[in-house]
């Protein structure tokens, strides 16, 4: 398999999609506070929710690389508030989920919700 850890510094909104080299497997964790319960709740109405949308737009970009470079599998890490409806009646994951089917549609999806502490991290 191939990694690349990401740019050491920078902003995520800059990147250029076609400048990172493929991969087989795609971690991502994009900010939490749009739905997390410890904050205002906006959701897509947050800008740090943008980042979000740049990751799945990574991903797309990554998928529709030729055979042998494409991505092969991605996993998105967030808190439980994104499943749940924000201060405007929404829930975030639709959206993810939206985005994701329309932009990824040969991927299968699936959620998993886990507790971080049952494997003991933070």
């Amino acid at each position: 398999g191939r990694a690349w850890l990401g740019p050491r510094e920078g902003d995520l909104l800059r990147l250029k999609l076609d400048d990172v080299p493929s991969v087989d497997l795609l971690v991502a964790g994009p900010p939490c506070p749009p739905w997390s319960v410890l904050g205002r709740r906006e959701g897509k109405e947050d800008a740090r929710a943008e980042v979000f949308w740049k990751v799945i737009d990574l991903i797309s970009e990554l998928a529709c690389r030729p055979a042998g470079e494409a991505l092969q599998c991605f996993i998105l890490e967030n808190v439980e508030g994104i499943m749940s409806e924000d201060a405007h009646g929404r829930r975030g994951i639709d959206e993810v989920l939206k985005r994701l089917k329309a932009q990824v549609p040969l991927f299968r999806l699936r959620i998993l919700q886990l507790n971080s502490r049952e494997y003991s991290l933070p």
